[in-house]
């Protein structure tokens, strides 16, 4: 009998577990496992529906009132300052309306569920928002008539993906009362659903550099083609989460939906130090997301290049990818705690590496971004999850679920931050040269100076390492665990089953 090596051994169960593993997908593609609420039918209805969903979200970002947006500011020549008052006048009316939305959200009471009805009505917006932005706005029309017309269609655009970048995050909170399972949901959905993005990240540049030469990005039919392409087809993809996913909260059959009001909900998450504190990290995004769009400026006015536009930045995506995978591992053995507060404070680290070295290389500036966009991956499923927790908790004391309250709090913490960044971003940005000429517009290509742009990069490094340093020390105080979340989950069943 032939004797069977150690290390035969070990790949002979690793072969194993794999066979077991394909074997379980087949056994519970349509119900789930024991202990288990979600079937992975619906995990990958979820995730692959995320694709679409997240690439309806990126075009946000491909089109943001913000000077390093190539459509708002390089081709429509809208200066800084120009920016930043259209950018403060849609997030005034973002946190007009949140707790409007928050009312409707959380009274809403469908058979498909609370969130699932805004993958389809807050994306018809969102497309019309598209449309409006790369095709309804005169290239050389005079700054006034360019600003009105940005300003209806952006905030149509702005206020649509918040309401369905909301229902799609709402849904990740509720597809599952489990913790652990919510938390392995949201890793492989965030990974899976981040293609999107990452696909017109990559495509666009390049596209715009085969068909439309040295203008490249800087070219108005690059945005027009392939943007409402993008949102049109991520649209119709978004839908499979609305018809293949479930919301499941744990309730009496019997109970009564009951109408939550502004009061109810604010007094319902109050108390909750967790939910806080994510909210302190949701304030600080936009300083610390003033690194990674600073990559394009660097490729076209540094390197001059429209490709590396999409090369470079589709390179430095792929550190989210380990983060986003690791997030329910490292949870489960560090706890909320020890892993949100290490993860800010290596976005601290990264960007310190940055701001010493970047001047001396792009290698430098791409190494220190990967490790800063490594750190950042998991903090979406980290506040997610600890959000999610924290509702849990505040139902089991008050009774009632405020998902949609609770989501557009954070939401208005993270718009209030983005005008705080902004303001601070637009006075770097003129103070150091990118300013209005004599004829109101702005010529971007003064960035090529190295004088100019330079100091603007170190000042933005700058505010995003002081910003994940804020971000970090709130974790501290965190007190929420997986023990703890384990007892409020059974003490909800058991309220559950007493009052049926």
């Amino acid at each position: 009998m032939k004797k069977v090596s150690k290390k035969e051994g070990k790949k002979s169960e690793k072969n194993n577990a794999v066979i077991e593993n394909v074997k379980n997908v087949g056994t519970y593609w349509k119900k789930p496992q024991s202990g288990r609420y979600v079937p992975f039918s619906e995990i990958v209805a979820f995730s692959g529906g995320g694709i679409g969903v997240k690439t309806v979200n990126s075009m946000v970002s491909q089109i943001s009132m913000s000077a390093t947006c190539l459509l708002i500011g390089s081709i429509y020549k809208l200066s800084p300052s120009n920016i930043f008052i259209l950018f403060v006048l849609s997030n005034i009316i973002s946190v007009l309306k949140t707790p409007i939305v928050s009312i409707i959200v959380d009274n809403t009471n469908t058979k498909m569920g609370k969130f699932r009805p805004y993958l389809l009505w807050a994306g018809i917006p969102c497309l019309i928002g598209v449309v409006g932005m790369t095709w309804l706005i005169p290239v050389n029309g005079s700054n006034i008539t360019k600003m009105v017309l940005i300003a209806i269609f952006y905030n149509i655009l702005y206020i649509g993906q918040h309401i369905y970048n909301n229902a799609y995050t709402g849904i990740s909170q509720v597809i599952s009362p489990d913790s652990g399972e919510r938390t392995f949901i949201m890793s492989i959905s965030e990974f899976v659903s981040n293609l999107g993005p990452s696909l017109v990240t990559l495509i666009l540049p390049i596209f715009a550099q085969i068909f439309f030469g040295s203008e490249g990005l800087l070219d108005i039919k690059s945005y027009r083609i392939l943007l409402p392409a993008f949102a049109a087809v991520g649209f119709a993809l978004g839908l499979v989460v609305m018809f293949k996913t479930k919301e499941r909260v744990i309730k009496p059959v019997s109970e009564k939906e009951e109408k939550v009001s502004f009061k109810e909900g604010f007094a319902g998450i109050a108390h909750s130090r967790d939910f806080w504190i994510v909210c302190v990290g949701k304030f600080f995004d936009g300083c610390r997301g003033a690194i990674s769009v600073l990559l394009n400026w660097i490729c076209l006015y540094q390197l001059g290049s429209s490709a590396m536009a999409g090369i470079l930045p589709t390179i430095t995506s792929t550190a989210f990818i380990p983060g986003m995978l690791l997030a329910p591992l490292c949870i489960k053995k560090l706890g909320y705690r020890k892993f949100g507060f290490g993860s800010f404070a290596l976005n601290a680290v990264a960007a310190l590496i940055m701001v010493l070295t970047f001047q001396k290389s792009i290698v430098f500036f791409v190494i220190s971004l990967y490790i800063f966009n490594f750190a950042s991956g998991p903090q979406y499923i980290l506040q997610t999850s600890l959000t999610a927790d924290a509702l849990d908790q505040q139902q089991l004391r008050t009774g009632k679920r405020v998902e949609g309250f609770a989501q557009n709090i954070q939401l208005m913490f993270s718009v209030i931050g983005s005008i705080f960044s902004t303001a601070i971003l637009t006075f770097v940005y003129e103070f150091f040269g990118l300013a209005a000429g004599a004829d109101g517009l702005t010529d971007y290509s003064v960035l090529t100076d190295a004088a100019i742009r330079d100091p603007i990069i170190t000042y933005s490094i700058l505010i995003a390492l002081v910003a994940s340093l804020i971000s970090a020390a709130p974790f501290i105080f965190c007190n929420m665990t997986k023990e703890k979340h384990a007892k409020i989950i059974e003490e909800l069943q058991k309220k559950a089953e007493n009052e049926e």
